[in-house]
This record gives C-alpha cells, sequence and structure tokens, in this order.
C-alpha cells in the first residue's frame, strides 16, 4: 500500500479545516513551493504534464523501440517530425522561406474570389481568420455529421479584451505586439497596419457574442442549407469556399451565431482588400509563428505568456516540440504511450471506479426529492445510455496518408492538412462513435454531450488522480471525483439538454425544470461572492456548469466511496476525511495573477481555491466528517446549501 503521509506533509496545521479547508490541506504545500519560471500555474495537473515530458520524450527519443509498436513506418514519421522540430539551426537558416507561399498568396488577393480562396487555404493549415468551419454530429439528429459554423477571427481571446476599457492595457500592448511581429518579417508601415488589425478584430468582436450566451446550446444551434448563407451573408462566397475547403458535399450546417455571419458579410463587402490583406497576414503569423525562428517565437511568447499569462520564462525547445507534436498527431504519440505506461490492470481498475459510480449515479437519481418519476425515467434512461471510453482509443487513426515534409513547418502543416481533411471527409456521413477527442497521453478528461460518452485519458490515470496501489480514498478522492464530474456534465445546466442519444431536445417537466433552475441561480450567486483579485469577481454564470459537476462529482464519489470504504484510520485520518483531503490535493494550484485574471475572464473553470470550498460548503457529510460548527468561516446554513445531484 502507497505510503500517504504527504496528505499531511502539504498540510498548514495553523488552519483548521472549517475556515478555509483549501489552505488547510495544501497550505504548506503553497509555502513551501514556488511556480518554475516556465509555467504561469503550478499544481497537481502541472506535475504530471512535467512528469509526462519525461515520459515522452524518452519514447520519442527512439520511436521505434518501443515494444509492441507493429507501425515502423508511423514510427519514422514521428522521428523525422522530432528530429526537425529540435533542429533548431535548421530552422534558423530555413527563416521564413517556408512560409513564404503562403504570404506570396495572400499579397496577392485581389479579387472576392481570392478572398474565398486564401480564406479556405487557411484553414487547410490550421489558420482560422474570421470564423471557425468544422464537421459536427447535428444536436437534433446526432448519429449525422453536418458543417458547423462559429464565430471567430480574434488574436485575443474573447470580445471583451477589445470592449471592456478594464482591458485597455492589454489591448495596447497587443496592439504594440502586432507592430513588432510585422517588422520582423519585414513589413513596412508596421503601426499602420497593426491598427488595421485591431480595427478589424474589434469589429468581429463587436459582432460576436458574449460568452455566457455561448452556454445556450438551444440558442447557438441555428441549422440550415448552405444556401441559405448566401442570404445571411451574400458578399462571401460560400460555395467557392466549400469547394475549396475540400467540403463541397455538405448539404445542412450549424451557424452557431448567425448575427455574426451577418456582420462579417457587411464588413467583407465594406473594408478594402488591401485592409484584408494585413489582416490575414497576421492570422497567418500568429498561427504558425511557433513553427518559425526563434525571433518569433520569443516576440510572441513575450505577448501570450509573458504579458497576458505572467510566465517568465518560455519553455524549452524539448517541451515546445512535445506540446506541438501532441497538437498534431497525438493519437500517433498516444499509440507509443499506452504501449509502455498504461498496462491493463490499469484500465481495468479504472473501469472498476466509473462502473460504481455509474450505478452510484443511478441510486442518487431515484433518490432525489426535487425531481418527479417522469423526469427521473428519462435520466435513468440516459446515464445508462452512456458511452465510457478509458485509456486509449479501440481504433486508432489511420496516419499513412500522413506524410512528413522538407522542414518543421512543413511537415506541421502536412499534419494540419491531414487533420483538415479528415474532418472534412466525416461531413455529410454517420458519426464514428469510436473517435476521441483528446489524444490518450493528455491530462485531463471530457463529457461529449453528442454522443453521450464519458471519456478518460491514459494521461489523466496516473497519480495523483489515479494509483495502482494506493487507498481508495485517495483514488474515489481524486479521479474518483474526476470521473463524477464528468458523468455530472451529462446532468449539469447544459448537458441536460442533451437525451440518451446526444439529441438537443428538453426531456424534463417544466416543473423539474424549474426546480433545477431555481438551485442553479443559488449556486450562481454563491461563486458571484468571491473575488480572487481586487475588483475581479468570479462569473457565476459562465462557471455554472464546471461548477455543478465538480459538486455532483464529489456527491456522487463519495456515495460510491462509501460502498468500498472502511473504518480505518490511516496517520490518524478517517476515511472519509482522507477522501476529501485527498480531493483537495488535486486541485492545489500556485497560479500567477496574470494567468488568474485570464483564467477569470476565458475559462469556465473555477480557481482551484474555490473548487475545492465551495462545493464542500454545500455538503452535509464535509461538515460532519470534519465536524465543523456553525462559527466556522466554511459552515454553510442548510436553507442556503445547493444539492441537484
Amino acid at each position: 500500500m502507497r505510503d500517504t503521509k504527504f496528505l499531511l506533509n502539504d498540510q498548514n496545521p495553523a488552519v483548521k479545516p472549517g475556515e478555509d479547508f483549501y489552505e488547510f490541506t495544501v497550505g504548506g504545500w503553497l509555502k513551501k513551493t514556488s511556480i518554475p519560471d516556465d509555467y504561469s500555474r503550478w499544481g497537481s495537473f502541472e506535475i504530471l504534464i512535467e512528469e509526462n515530458f519525461k515520459k515522452l520524450k524518452e519514447l520519442l527519443d527512439n520511436p521505434m523501440q518501443v515494444s509492441g509498436l507493429d507501425d515502423e513506418a508511423l514510427a519514422k514519421k514521428i522521428a523525422t517530425f522530432y528530429q526537425q522540430g529540435m533542429n533548431e539551426k535548421a530552422i534558423e537558416e530555413h527563416g521564413l522561406a517556408p512560409l513564404q507561399p503562403y504570404l506570396q498568396k495572400i499579397r496577392s488577393m485581389t479579387s472576392p474570389n481570392d478572398f474565398v480562396t486564401v480564406v479556405a487555404e487557411m484553414n487547410k493549415i490550421g489558420v482560422h481568420p474570421l470564423f471557425s468551419f468544422m464537421s459536427t454530429p447535428d444536436a437534433r439528429n446526432s448519429k449525422w455529421v453536418i458543417g458547423g459554423l462559429g464565430q471567430g477571427g480574434l488574436g485575443l481571446f474573447e470580445r471583451n479584451y477589445y470592449l471592456d476599457k478594464k482591458n485597455e492595457e492589454i489591448l495596447k500592448k497587443y496592439r504594440q505586439h502586432i507592430e513588432k511581429m510585422f517588422g520582423l518579417i519585414g513589413e513596412e508601415d508596421a503601426v499602420v497596419k497593426a491598427e488595421i488589425v485591431l480595427k478589424i478584430e474589434i469589429e468581429l468582436a463587436r459582432a460576436s457574442r458574449v460568452k455566457e450566451e455561448l452556454r445556450d446550446p438551444v440558442k447557438n444551434y441555428n441549422k440550415m442549407q448552405r444556401r441559405q448563407l448566401v442570404d445571411l451573408a451574400p458578399e462571401f462566397h460560400w460555395q467557392k469556399f466549400f469547394l475549396e475547403a475540400g467540403a463541397d458535399n455538405l448539404v445542412d450546417i450549424d451557424v452557431g451565431q448567425p448575427e455574426f455571419f451577418s456582420a462579417m458579410g457587411d464588413l467583407v463587402g465594406s473594408i478594402p482588400m488591401s485592409e484584408w490583406r494585413t489582416y490575414f497576414v497576421w492570422h497567418l503569423l500568429i498561427g504558425t509563428a511557433d513553427l518559425l525562428s526563434k525571433k518569433l517565437v520569443d516576440e510572441k511568447f513575450d505577448f501570450y505568456g509573458r504579458i497576458v499569462s505572467g510566465q517568465p520564462k518560455i519553455k524549452d525547445r524539448l517541451k515546445r516540440v512535445i506540446i506541438m507534436m501532441d497538437h498534431h498527431i497525438g493519437e500517433a504519440i498516444g499509440k507509443l504511450f499506452v504501449k509502455k505506461y498504461f498496462p491493463p490492470p490499469s484500465k481495468q481498475r479504472a473501469e472498476e471506479l466509473v462502473q460504481n459510480l455509474i450505478v452510484t449515479m443511478g441510486e442518487r437519481i431515484d433518490n432525489l426529492a426535487w425531481m418527479s418519476a417522469e423526469t427521473k425515467k428519462e435520466a435513468r434512461k440516459k446515464l445508462s445510455a452512456i458511452t465510457i471510453k478509458i485509456g486509449y482509443p479501440s481504433k486508432w487513426i489511420d496516419y499513412s496518408n500522413w506524410k512528413t515534409g522538407e522542414n518543421y513547418l512543413a511537415t506541421a502543416l502536412l499534419a494540419r492538412r491531414f487533420e483538415w481533411q479528415r474532418e472534412m471527409d466525416k461531413i455529410n456521413k454517420p458519426v464514428d462513435p469510436t473517435e476521441w477527442l483528446m489524444s490518450p497521453q493528455t491530462v485531463n478528461a471530457y463529457f461529449e454531450p453528442l454522443k453521450n460518452e464519458i471519456v478518460f485519458p491514459a494521461g489523466i490515470l496516473q497519480p495523483p488522480f489515479f494509483y495502482d496501489d494506493a487507498d481508495d480514498a485517495l483514488n474515489y478522492g481524486g479521479i474518483g471525483t474526476v470521473i463524477g464530474h464528468e458523468i455530472t456534465h451529462g446532468f449539469d445546466d447544459q448537458g441536460r439538454q442533451y437525451d440518451a442519444e446526444g439529441n438537443l431536445r428538453d426531456w424534463w417537466t417544466l416543473e423539474d425544470g424549474e426546480r433545477f433552475n431555481v438551485s442553479a441561480e443559488n449556486f450562481v450567486k454563491q461563486y458571484a461572492e468571491s473575488s480572487p483579485l481586487p475588483g475581479l469577481k468570479l462569473n457565476g454564470e459562465f462557471t455554472l456548469g464546471e461548477n455543478i459537476a465538480d459538486l455532483g462529482g464529489l456527491c456522487v464519489a463519495l456515495a460510491a466511496f462509501r460502498k468500498v470504504a472502511d473504518d480505518k484510520k490511516i496517520d490518524g485520518l478517517t476515511s472519509e476525511q482522507r477522501f476529501f483531503i485527498s480531493y483537495a490535493q488535486t486541485e492545489k494550484c500556485h497560479i500567477r495573477d496574470e494567468r488568474l485574471k485570464m483564467q477569470i475572464l476565458t475559462d469556465p473553470h473555477s480557481p482551484g481555491k474555490y473548487r475545492v470550498n465551495i462545493p464542500l460548503s454545500n455538503m452535509d457529510e464535509f461538515f460532519a466528517a470534519f465536524k465543523i460548527s456553525e462559527k466556522e468561516g466554511m459552515f454553510r446554513d442548510k436553507n442556503d446549501r445547493v444539492n441537484i445531484w
């Protein structure tokens, strides 16, 4: 059995668990740990990511030697990509030469047809000016793939970076960054061109929906036939775009934000072609800079890494190459990773945990006092239909058509073209139920509402989330709460709107929906009361789905744990105390102020401290486990506690 004394070593004994459980649990670790210079935050996720870097380096140094890998051709391609990425000298010698064909295509753009050709070509190489276009299951017919269009075209993360006066300083530095990048590639009038880019992006931001509205799946489902796009935005030659993008078989398309595309069409018709050329060059630059010379890499990091995220130092080349390869050919590397680092016993134990939590969630649904029998029947139906994916795909992506190029940029862009074509080939066909949206080595998990599936990559099925040889309290408090979190996403404020088949359908009685919304609104208010930074409160509406999943995940995991827990104490801690401490351990995190601000503005997850303290302050079991009195800071009156799932 693994030693669990680290649960005590990370604590701050000067703080009582009922005053601030996060500080009590990990306060000692926070005091003795600093954020590495090449990170903007440092916690359980980043520690595991750092361990994975070491494992992936070992694999990439000699992919042909991985035991059991039966695809020598793929191993050679992986080796070529890796070696090109690590060859900084060759990258410097190539300079901008690998990018010149794309720059030339933009600079020679003079007509509306040229305009559309450039947009299509940029999409093929993973650069998405103006909007995002993808394949997607039809939200009302989830077994069938259609096209999907979404608002986009911004170099910053979210519309409020452009429109909220609180972000004026960041916007000013963004403009300066654009100037510098243009200067580094020899563009004349860099100051003027930066203003042009900013002018266009501000207009696109004005046309964009706010992030809270983007969470409404009904409002963002607007299926139409592609000929209807001509009426919506006639200035953009849609038929030519789909033909050149490789999606000429497209029939139906979900236009997420129609008003954005109408406004975009107006901009296409009113902004001079010379200004669009400047805008496209900029988006090509930020979409490829990480693959080019050091001066461009460093300048991009200086803004997005140092200024926006507060990260003092860029990651070394090895880590950056691994991140790039994972982004481009994640499943190819995943084949290597699971062969060596995810043995069958790990998969089996994870499957047992998931099944226990699924059963427990069903029992909790049966016992809900606020839900009617009619809605419970539908909820049970959805729960029983959830597909569970653990570790790695049952069918791997076939990379035989992916070719490597003459240099790092060329190889990466060929990988992007390969992935683009793979996406386009899905359109107007049945959904592939075996497909994954994350690579096996990813330290994360997800729920996909359109497929009604929960997915747990091998990357997260490692300590501190999952142990082969640990006390059950650690696993249920760790990976168990992650599993419960993803299950609960099927029933959060967004996920609850999809049925057992993954279709966007209201399966609730009116009364049950109203009761759910009352509890959800109370939860919004709890988070909105917190200010992680002076003058900056949490956005309880934007983070609602993740917050519901945090609380639901804790409740389901604890109930499942109680089925296997014993009464023995370890290091003076009861089994349930160890469970709660294990959960808090997974959320321990140092974060720089700049990154914290960016998280609050753009990330639907609440910061770690609030993911621990606020859900626990709604749990009777937590108060009982630590004998917390009503005089202590975390105590919440019973009438104010939220318990949805």
